[in-house]
């Protein structure tokens, strides 16, 4: 479960109006660390084995942090679909499932204890009914929604931000500092674009969990494997 922080950011977001405005700033010469405990947990927004690159633009959120993720197989237009999962447990603190609402379209917003994602820009009607409310519980590898062009879009993508939870919670949400932005990062590979370079690539490994099941038969088969050595 998140930081206790998220209980002031529900109470807020139940009163607020459901518009989201995506924030632009000029570039910084300097930014913060993503803090340790978010860097090292949250995976990437996609299936296990997916490999992803993120760009950025002129303007887009504070120091161009925000990025603009898509696969590196294809063009952006076979990622239409792709699903977006947690990339840890977490909570819903909001989330608008239709409209064009200011450019963002269909979005959700996950508070992951140390960072708030913001996912943009989504298929409409994606995000499951079940997370369809604030407060919702979300754990890793449960699908958010769905990668589209919902809003102000140039094209199929997955808009994602990152914002520190805890002052977050303390901010009115539609006013975003720059101070509170973070850059976004999977397992501590800090996916920062340039204008001019797009990020590094990342493999996902946002992988289900192995049963019980999956546990017996791999130790069987270890077993097994011991003992063809052994003869």
């Amino acid at each position: 479960m998140p930081a206790p922080t998220f209980s002031r950011r529900v109470l807020g977001a139940v009163v607020a109006t459901c518009v989201v405005i995506v924030s632009s700033h000029p570039a910084a010469a300097e930014h913060p660390a993503i803090h340790p405990a978010a860097d090292e947990v949250l995976l990437a927004p996609v299936p296990c084995g997916v490999e992803v690159q993120g760009t950025t633009y002129a303007g887009h959120g504070s120091n161009n942090w925000n990025l603009d993720l898509n696969t590196t197989v294809g063009s952006s237009r076979d990622d239409v679909g792709l699903p977006i999962l947690a990339q840890a447990d977490g909570t819903v603190v909001w989330f608008k499932t239709s409209g064009y609402n200011k450019g963002a379209g269909t979005y959700i917003e996950v508070d992951y204890g140390e960072i708030t994602a913001r996912y943009i820009h989504l298929v409409e009607g994606s995000i499951p009914d079940h997370l369809a409310e604030i407060g919702a519980e979300v754990r890793t590898g449960d699908q958010l929604g769905e990668l589209g062009t919902t809003g102000r879009s140039s094209g199929p993508h997955l808009h994602l931000e990152y914002w520190d939870s805890a002052e977050y919670d303390d901010t009115p949400w539609y006013q975003l500092p720059r101070a509170n932005h973070r850059p976004v990062a999977f397992e501590g590979v800090e996916m920062v674009a340039t204008l001019r370079t797009p990020s590094p690539t990342v493999v996902s490994t946002n992988c289900p969990k192995p049963t019980p099941e999956d546990r017996m038969r791999e130790l069987r088969l270890w077993r097994h494997a011991q003992f063809e050595r052994a003869a």
